[in-house]
Formats: structure tokens, sequence, C-alpha cells
């Protein structure tokens, strides 16, 4: 049995578990204000995993994601409803110049998610169901791009957020809208 390792690759898989630890205290954080903070140094070490494993797109989709997650805790609706805008107005932009595959297509879908996501960030079940969607995707993209922690991370934060919502709506006796 030959157990070579090569310590680029541990380097690479190691950002992409690191960025799944930070997601799974985020998603035991009840406040979505301060889950989208926590969102953020998560996204930027997929960022810099998603350039080392080759995917440009990816990068760029979790590099702006960082951005707008900052800039989402700090700002009004208004701002936000801007921020969201020129997020996704970027991301498709650089999808479009960058687009080879249909798996890139992916994490552009995943940050559109996502971006919705941030706009229902006081309405929970709302706010959940778009993460979950979100989830998919990105789970998707991380089996294509081949990022281990990512794909951990996604199953995990998958679970969480079912089992997450759940207690929620138990406690507060609220119905997840149909």
């Amino acid at each position: 049995m030959d157990f070579n390792l090569n310590w680029y690759d541990v380097f690479v898989q190691g950002l992409g578990f690191a960025a799944f630890a930070i997601f799974m205290i985020a998603y035991q954080i009840k406040d979505t204000r301060k889950t989208q903070l926590c969102f953020a140094p998560g996204n930027f070490l997929y960022g810099v995993q998603y350039i080392l494993l080759g995917s440009l797109s990816g990068s760029l989709v979790m590099f702006a994601a960082t951005a707008r997650d900052v800039i989402s805790v700090y700002s009004s609706k208004k701002t936000l409803k801007i921020v969201s805008a020129v997020y996704l107005v970027f991301v498709w932009s650089m999808t479009a110049i960058l687009f080879k595959s249909w798996q890139e297509f992916l994490m552009p879908m995943s940050g559109t998610l996502s971006t919705i996501a941030v706009l229902y960030r006081d309405h929970f079940f709302k706010y959940r169901a778009f993460l979950l969607g979100r989830q998919v995707m990105s789970l998707l993209f991380n089996l294509w791009v081949g990022s281990q922690g990512g794909i951990l991370h996604l199953l995990f934060t998958l679970g969480s957020n079912i089992v997450g919502t759940y207690r929620h709506s138990r406690k507060t006796k609220e119905a997840p809208p149909v």
C-alpha cells in the first residue's frame, strides 16, 4: 500500500475542511445576520480552494459572496437590494465570460439562491428554504470540482439546516410556508 502524501493536495483539501468548520458553527447560530457574517470567511476559503482546484468561475462567485455577506449584515434593506443586484450582475457576467461546461453554471446558480436568501433574512423559513436550494447546487459543484471538504460540508449543512429549521418551528410554533 502506497501512502505517499502530496502536501499540495492536503493543503488544498484542508482549505475546504477549514471552511466546512466555519460553516458548521454558522448554521448553529439562530440569528440570520450573525449567520450571514459567519459565512464570509468560509466563502473566502472556498474561493481560494476553488482557484487551486482550477475553477476560476467558482472562486469568483465565492469572493463576491464574501463581500456580499459582509455588506448584507450592515446594510439597510434598500442598500441590500442594490448590493444584491450588483452581485448578481457580476456573477452572471463572469459566468458568461468564463463558462466552459454546464458544471460551471452550478456556482452562479448557488450564488443566486444565496443572494435571494439574503433578501429574506428577516423571514426565517424563506431564508432557510433558499439556503437549502443553494446547498444542493453547491453540493453538485463540489462533487464536480473535487472539494472533499465541500462535499462533507454540504452533506452536513443540508442535514443541519433541516434539523435547525425543524427545531425552530417547534420552538416558535411557527409553521413553515407552503
